[in-house]
């Protein structure tokens, strides 16, 4: 399929009425969950996901798309109005959103968020779109080989970029990769890890792994909460939503438009590289708002800046964490983990066979994200004061209606009663990583790479050994791998060298 007849296909995909309304629902579904804090995107992906089973992928991946693209931009309500972040990618909205509301300007503060979210989202599907023809003549020149060793690369991203302790995601991908090997092995039909369980022959379903680690943890909080609402604090913010302070808000956006472009462009760069994410690209963009302000001394005190660069860099990162789980199988963020795994689970190999086998699709992803922003912000700004009601719900009226979705989305993917008790096991697992400090983007990682390095490198090493290794591309990869292990060491001892020549 050529380049402008997948574009042209992209689009009439994504206005077919039937998938245009699962678009919809889900950026309804994203700014719920976006906006109901503790409670993120990641967890209504996991819930949606085993929905999606036996469904056309396209409704699946466009709902999927939605409910990311917009969860940020329904974080920010509660980020600004009541200082607790409803998404972990909305955090740096609190350190200006929340003085600005204690001043009596909350709406300002949340029609800048919203505003610049969704031109940030928008700018960063127009790079998404632009990046593909680039990365499609590029894509070619992988094979097995060279797609076995970007799997290698990106469980090296596992320990290198993994978030908070460096051995603790090693660990956490670690048993992923050893959760991959449970089951018959494809090639040799050697059975390993089962224990003489005939449930485990299969292998662990992806579907249970992951709503269970994303999904549960995110409900025992809830129930941990013993009652009251989702949000304790007073409901008189609300106050503050009206039209007029919104629109204040959004022609702010404007009269920074230089810094909404230069934040756009910091969450781009973010997300294109592997294993970062949101929550990181929110903070390198308010750094560099505060580093290039005329006022940095205001910021933390209520800034307009302050919102706007945090707010459009995270929604333009979601286009560039695309581009790698796209063009390589590689997840730039955790929410891309769970897109890689809706992939999977619809048959759909990611990496270099979505440029060429399913290059209609990859555009259709691109319509989504660019349309799903407008949409979203198009939706929240009418309705702003009725959105942030969400977030004083009782929590005890929301945990029965999660705990029966999750179980009954567990069970539906195969029609396995194990499947719940799987799903419950790793929600557990999930639980107690959180607490301890572990990563559990690392796991599915682990288990979903770890699946396809071992898959391919018994290919090619079946049909060409080790002689793969001298092709130009992969001597590249190879050289990249080697680099990223040896980074992190060098890194720390050049730190260690300059605290010393700093000692007097």
């Amino acid at each position: 399929m050529g380049m402008l007849e997948a574009i042209s296909a992209g689009f009439m995909n994504y206005f077919t009425p039937s998938v245009f309304l699962f678009s919809l629902l889900g950026v309804v579904i994203g700014l719920i969950f976006g906006i109901l804090p503790g409670i993120s995107s990641l967890t209504a992906m996991a819930i949606i996901l085993p929905l999606t089973y036996g469904a056309n992928p396209l409704f699946a991946i466009v709902m999927l798309t939605a409910i990311r693209a917009v969860s940020a931009t329904g974080g920010a309500i509660t980020s600004i109005l009541i200082n607790i972040p409803g998404e972990a990618s909305s955090a740096a909205l609190c350190l200006d959103g929340s003085p600005m509301t204690k001043k009596g300007q909350g709406g300002r503060a949340v029609g800048a968020a919203l505003c610049a979210s969704g031109l940030g989202g928008i700018l960063g599907g127009f790079v998404l779109a632009l990046l593909i023809p680039v990365a499609y003549p590029l894509v070619l020149l992988f094979g097995s080989g060279e797609t076995a060793l970007i799997g290698l690369l990106g469980l090296t991203f596992i320990a290198v970029l993994s978030q908070g302790s460096v051995i603790k995601g090693f660990i956490a991908g670690l048993l992923g990769i050893i959760l991959s090997f449970i089951g018959v092995h494809g090639v040799t039909s050697a059975i390993r890890f089962t224990y003489g369980n005939l449930y485990l022959y299969d292998g662990i379903p992806l579907v249970p792994l992951v709503l269970g680690l994303f999904a549960f943890p995110e409900i025992f909080d809830l129930i941990l909460k013993k009652g009251g609402t989702i949000a304790d604090v007073d409901r008189s913010v609300i106050k503050q939503t009206g039209w007029p302070q919104v629109y204040e808000g959004m022609k702010d956006v404007l009269r920074h438009w230089s810094l909404l472009i230069r934040s756009t462009v910091v969450g781009i760069i973010v997300g294109i590289i592997p294993g970062i994410g949101g929550a990181v690209a929110q903070f390198v963009a308010y750094g560099h708002a505060k580093q290039t302000s005329k006022h940095p001394e205001l910021f933390g005190k209520g800034n307009i800046e302050g919102v706007i660069a945090p707010g459009s860099a995270v929604n333009a990162e979601e286009g560039g964490a695309f581009v790698p789980t796209l063009a390589f199988g590689i997840p730039g963020s955790l929410a891309m983990t769970l897109m890689l795994a809706a992939f999977l689970i619809h048959g759909i190999q990611p990496g270099p066979a979505m440029l060429t086998q399913h290059l209609d699709l990859t555009w259709t992803i691109v319509v989504a994200l660019i349309i799903t922003n407008i949409m979203g912000v198009g939706l929240m700004l009418p309705f702003v004061s009725t959105f942030a009601r969400i977030a004083f719900v009782r929590s005890r009226l929301v945990v029965p209606v999660f705990l029966v979705v999750a179980a009954f989305g567990a069970y539906g993917s195969n029609l396995e009663f194990w499947d719940i008790v799987t799903s419950f096991a790793f929600g557990i697992l999930g639980y107690t990583m959180i607490k301890s400090g572990y990563d559990r983007v690392a796991i599915v990682l682990g288990f979903i790479l770890g699946q396809m390095v071992e898959r391919y490198f018994g290919i090619i090493i079946a049909a060409m050994g080790a002689e793969f290794l001298l092709r130009p591309t992969s001597m590249i990869l190879v050289i990249m791998i080697v680099l990223l292990l040896v980074y992190k060491p060098i890194n720390n001892l050049i730190r260690k060298g300059r605290r010393r020549r700093e000692t007097p």
